[in-house]
């Protein structure tokens, strides 16, 4: 089974198009500002949006979310997949910080300083999403796209970045990874790890699910695709407590349950 790749480069974040016998689909959206770009990048490749029938949703983060509200409300025919604790979390507008996290060096922590003072408007918040019927909240683990979209493919599990973090896996070995993932700052010391992280642990084990699964490339939100041997090797490379805090938790990680009574599904 075979399909196209397009990548959608919005400043830091890429997003991602598969089209295989059906209609496109796209994997995670981005900033607030960055519609305009998607359009035109779309134009480009000469797809018009309305092609475009299904969206995936790796995480709740701003940079993956932002314009999602927006979109819907110009092209209603789009279908969003997502997990239900990230349905949860789209409906409050702004990224989660009750788990904790922080920055995964100094260096890191130092750009990340000089990033938000150009961005003094930089609030971590976007407009809320609500479910809508004709959306798919997937409840279980290794669900699979539907077949009529022609491209063999599922939704695993991949937090550590975020506790709501899935990536998309496909038959061929095409990892399209959100933020489980990163090629960007490495002479930071980022060692293929996203700059912002949760739990360190979760995301080394989160990497060997997905090499475990025979992941043959790795296509992140941030940086440019690269192979699996960059994982294997930097596997346990940082730790938890060495993260620079960004922010302390508070009320723990949110479980399946609350996610869902929270999203009311």
């Amino acid at each position: 089974m075979s399909y196209r790749i397009e990548a959608i480069r919005q400043g830091i974040t890429t997003a991602y198009l598969l089209a295989g016998s059906g209609p496109w689909v796209q994997i995670d959206a981005g900033y607030r500002g960055d519609l305009a770009k998607r359009e035109r990048r779309l134009s480009r490749l000469g797809v018009d949006p309305a092609e475009v029938g299904y969206l995936i949703l790796t995480h709740h983060h701003d940079d993956h979310v932002g314009y999602l509200a927006e979109l819907v409300r110009r092209t209603p025919g789009l279908r969003v997949m997502m997990g239900r604790e990230t349905a949860a979390l789209v409906r409050a507008g702004a990224n989660n910080t009750a788990n904790g996290g922080g920055l995964v060096t100094r260096r890191v922590a130092l750009l990340f300083s000089l990033m938000r003072r150009f961005r003094p408007g930089w609030d971590m918040a976007f407009p809320p999403y609500e479910v809508r019927e004709s959306d798919i909240v997937v409840a279980d683990d290794d669900w699979r796209l539907p077949p009529e979209l022609g491209i063999g493919a599922r939704l695993v599990r991949t937090p550590g970045h975020t506790s709501d973090s899935v990536s998309l896996l496909t038959d061929e070995g095409d990892l399209f990874c959100g933020d489980a993932a990163a090629n960007m700052l490495r002479p930071a010391g980022t060692r293929h790890a996203t700059v912002f992280n949760e739990d360190m642990e979760a995301v080394y084990a989160s990497w060997r699910r997905v090499l475990e699964a025979g992941v043959r490339r790795v296509y992140p939100a941030h940086g440019r695709p690269f192979g699996p041997e960059a994982l294997r090797r930097n596997l346990d490379r940082i730790r938890t407590v060495d993260l620079v805090p960004m922010f302390r938790p508070t009320n723990g990680p949110m479980t399946d349950e609350s996610a869902l009574s929270a999203a009311r599904l």
